[in-house]
């Protein structure tokens, strides 16, 4: 097997700027893809959606360049360009200037697709701020080149084998999701097992009572914090979405409770020790005789979202949320069940955990595959009998 540059069997095409007044038609003569719609469903090999249409009238104001059927498109600035994704437009395309195109003239347009997954484009983009790359540094890139009824053998082949792990994988991203999704409703289950949901009021548990939540706790906003202060210390800070940095001072001793108060509404994270909540989030200032892990998982399963449709901006107020009513069973039941629930989303997280080594092992063997393919490093059936 001999390698050529890839400019000797391609082209390569740059994007167009995609004004916002252009952006929006969801109807058109040509798609105009963004590095987004790389990531619809149905994408995720060859770019059968678009999320903006325009006409050719359109194309030439902006003076954009159509790409044939066939061609290659793939990030080439910033972040996205070190997601090495690549797609394989299936119509005349249009396509921003965030984007590359490499399009074959002969070759098959599938092999040259799975070599392409074998570059790593941040090793050649530029360093900085924020990587770029030119058609330049890949189409002087070599590629192992054989005959198109060879390239199609291996493309073949390489279809089904990569189906097939591909469906493994799905299989068990959505086991890890089912699983997920089961300890999430029984945990649901059994902290408001003495609660009717339609009428608020106790159901028959004869030692559980049911409260107003703040009553049971005060909830407290965040404080400020300014972002530069958040990369040095020891005590971790919380924003909405979860730890955000470190501080050098704690704004509240631990173990605590903290909940997003914009951004990710609703979502709930216990903290061991001293922490820093910001003021994107809700913290139990006082748990008034409550123990923590129980507090963690009853607001874990409360609609913590409830009051945000009455804002433009998704929120959620502590003076709703303190009138939510919440069944309270005795001290040792709370233990009880923190216990259960706690030793449940170890193994949760252990089962997870080997899932995802799984995933990792099978995705990384599917490239190894691909990479041996297109460089004969194995032999393909059918591409000797060629």
């Amino acid at each position: 097997m001999t390698s050529i540059k890839l400019r000797r069997i391609a082209t390569s095409a740059n994007g167009a700027g995609f004004p916002h007044a252009y952006q929006g038609k969801t109807d058109g003569d040509l798609p105009f893809f963004k590095v987004s719609d790389f990531n619809l469903p149905g994408n995720e090999r060859y770019l059968s959606k678009c999320t903006n249409w325009i006409t050719r009238s359109d194309a030439v104001e902006l003076g954009a360049r159509l790409v044939p059927p066939e061609s290659i498109l793939l990030p080439k600035v910033g972040a996205a360009l070190l997601g090495n994704a690549r797609r394989i437009v299936t119509r005349p395309s249009l396509f921003d200037n965030n984007i590359l195109a490499i399009v074959p003239r002969i070759e098959d347009s599938r092999y040259l697709h799975y070599w392409a997954t074998t570059i790593d484009a941040g090793e050649l983009s530029y360093p900085g701020p924020v990587p770029s790359l030119t058609g330049s540094e890949f189409l002087d890139l070599l590629v192992p080149i054989q005959s198109v009824p060879h390239q199609r053998a291996i493309a073949d082949f390489l279809d089904d084998e990569t189906a097939r792990i591909d469906a493994l994988i799905a299989k068990k991203r959505q086991l890890v999701r089912l699983l997920g999704t089961h300890y999430r409703e029984e945990r649901r289950m059994r902290m408001l097992r003495g609660l009717n949901p339609i009428t608020g009021s106790g159901l028959n548990v004869p030692d559980w009572r049911v409260a107003q939540l703040g009553v049971l706790v005060g909830l407290q906003r965040g404080h400020d914090l300014p972002i530069d202060r958040r990369n040095d210390g020891t005590v971790p800070v919380i924003s909405s979405g979860g730890p955000s940095g470190w501080h050098d001072e704690a704004a509240v001793m631990g173990p605590g409770v903290v909940t997003g108060r914009y951004g990710t509404v609703g979502e709930v994270y216990y903290v061991d020790g001293p922490y820093w909540p910001l003021n994107t989030t809700l913290y139990v200032r006082d748990f008034r005789g409550r123990y923590p892990k129980w507090v963690y998982h009853l607001l874990s399963v409360l609609p913590l979202d409830s009051d945000s449709a009455k804002s433009a901006v998704t929120g959620i107020n502590r003076n709703v949320i303190g009138v939510l009513r919440v069944p309270v069973p005795p001290p040792d039941e709370q233990r009880r069940l923190v216990r259960e629930l706690d030793a449940k989303a170890r193994y949760l997280e252990s089962v997870t955990s080997r899932l995802d080594a799984q995933i990792t092992l099978l995705a990384e063997h599917r490239q190894a595959l691909i990479t041996a393919a297109v460089t004969g490093q194995i032999e393909v059936p059918g591409v000797a009998a060629r």
